[in-house]
């Protein structure tokens, strides 16, 4: 492995080296020719009981420009001993006999066309229309979640209308739309589109053809903003249909913004969009975590959602934030709630301090779960470059089983987290986290990690971690995947030219 991981980081010095001989030849035209490169290597390296298992990747994009056209290039090398035991880059169907991924290759490719009215994509393309719900084809690298087509995208910018239209493949699977904007009218913009998505066998996500037509519409004026957006999806083959509806309003006077979300969606799940999830997206561990789990139990195939929010900043570095959030399903009893409270000041601009509170219950099938959550942080600015950073998560959770309600007390049990962090601005952030679980379904019950963020001045971004990490849900916009336990060393790097 060691072997490898020496090819996969020589792949960086040799493209690094590349723009430095060819930014200087002649362009044809008039127009130079510009180049950009980012490397990105991660390294795991898991040392779990008797196990010891590794896993490596490194991207290297290399983008062209010139005059018109771009080409955007993506040269991966992945290798991992064996996906049977720990596979976090999800390359499980890439695995040989004995669970051994090793590759190396230009994965993904995209040449690009664009004019002050006209862009056109060809290769494996990306596409977001509106808040998501129309068929949207996007990559979150963090989450190892990749929807994007092998296809086309084109867009063409009208006086009095945008229109776009998207065609390709992802595993298989293809889709088909197109995209309307009209231009603004006043405070007012809307948009339009329709969208056909099939599978091609049994071996892919979507079985029959289905349709899908929707349109929004979004009014700002003032201090008001309002956003509705219907998704109508349908099935041709055997007459089955389901919908997808989401209404968003924000209002902000003086130090007072109140907002709210609702959202009432059946039999609108699937792996090509991004809807919105009423949920509030928390930066805290247990509290993200917990959405996670939510997202995961609660699907969009039947759910009604709201989320209603108020935040009053009375400073610039004092505000109260409260929140509620529900989901609940029309035909079971499944549901969940939760609601939030945080407050965040500061003494004398150099002791900064966030205190928070919630209460959820979740209640899935035979399941139901009560958590109360505290969190709290302090960051102390040592002076114009150093801090320390504390902070402390903590939960009280009680679940019970009505299959087993009469012969088996409800479980109770806490769950703490604590971090300690150093910082030197702009190149250095230290931080020790440990974390505590009583929950008998844990294999363990304590976790610690040491993590080191190093930033080599703008082009050059370090993550090492070693110790032992929890396993569970994580989210980001509205995405979540569960992410296994793991303990042993981690190494990620990103590089700019």
């Amino acid at each position: 492995m060691c072997r490898r991981l020496f090819r996969g980081i020589s792949l960086l010095f040799i493209a690094a080296l590349t723009p430095s001989v060819f930014a200087t030849r002649p362009a044809f035209g008039q127009d130079p020719l510009s180049l950009s490169l980012t490397n990105k290597l991660d390294y795991r390296r898991l040392d779990q009981d008797d196990v010891r298992e590794e896993a490596f990747r490194n991207r290297t994009e290399l983008t062209a420009f010139q005059g018109i056209f771009s080409v955007w290039l993506r040269l991966e090398a992945l290798q991992i001993s064996d996906v049977n035991v720990y596979d976090p880059f999800l390359a499980l169907d890439q695995g040989d006999e004995d669970g051994r991924v090793d590759q190396m290759d230009i994965t993904k490719r995209t040449i690009t066309v664009e004019t002050d009215r006209f862009r056109g994509d060809y290769g494996d393309v990306s596409y977001v229309f509106g808040r998501g719900m129309l068929p949207s084809v996007f990559e979150d690298e963090e989450l190892n979640f990749d929807t994007r087509l092998e296809g086309l995208t084109a867009l063409y910018d009208h006086d009095y209308v945008t229109g776009s239209m998207l065609a390709g493949s992802n595993e298989e699977n293809r889709l088909r739309a197109i995209y309307a904007e009209p231009v603004a009218w006043r405070d007012i913009r809307v948009g339009g589109g329709f969208a056909e998505a099939w599978g091609s066998g049994e071996e892919t996500e979507i079985r029959e053809r289905e349709q899908h037509l929707g349109a929004y519409a979004d009014l700002s004026t003032g201090p008001v903003s309002l956003y509705g957006e219907y998704v109508h999806r349908e099935f041709p083959k055997t007459g089955d249909f389901g919908y997808g509806a989401f209404f968003a309003a924000i209002a902000s006077v003086g130090g007072v913004t109140l907002s709210g979300e609702y959202k009432d969606f059946d039999t609108f799940e699937h792996d090509y969009h991004d809807p919105p999830t009423t949920l509030r997206q928390h930066t805290w561990t247990l509290l993200n975590r917990e959405s996670g789990q939510v997202l995961a139990d609660i699907t969009d195939d039947d759910v009604r959602g709201v989320l209603a929010e108020g935040e009053y900043s009375p400073g610039l570095f004092t505000t109260f934030v409260a929140s509620f959030s529900k989901l609940d399903r029309r035909e079971t009893p499944d549901r969940f709630w939760e609601a939030f409270g945080e407050a965040k000041g500061t003494w004398q601009e150099q002791v900064f301090v966030t205190a928070g509170a919630a209460e959820s219950e979740l209640e899935v099938g035979n399941l139901f779960e009560e958590r109360i959550t505290g969190v709290g942080e302090i960051v102390g600015q040592l002076d114009d470059s150093n801090s320390l950073t504390f902070g402390v998560e903590w939960a009280e959770v009680q679940e019970s089983n009505t299959a087993t309600e009469d012969f088996e007390f409800p479980v109770k049990f806490r769950e703490r987290i604590f971090y300690l962090s150093y910082g030197r601005s702009p190149w250095l952030n230290l931080t020790v986290n440990y974390e505590n679980s009583g929950d008998p379904a844990e294999s363990r019950e304590d976790w610690t990690t040491v993590v080191a963020e190093i930033g080599l001045a703008a082009d050059h971004d370090f993550l090492i971690s070693y110790g032992s990490e929890r396993g569970g849900w994580k989210c980001t916009g509205g995405i979540c995947f569960f992410e296994p336990e793991f303990e042993g060393f981690k190494l990620r790097w990103v590089a700019r030219f």
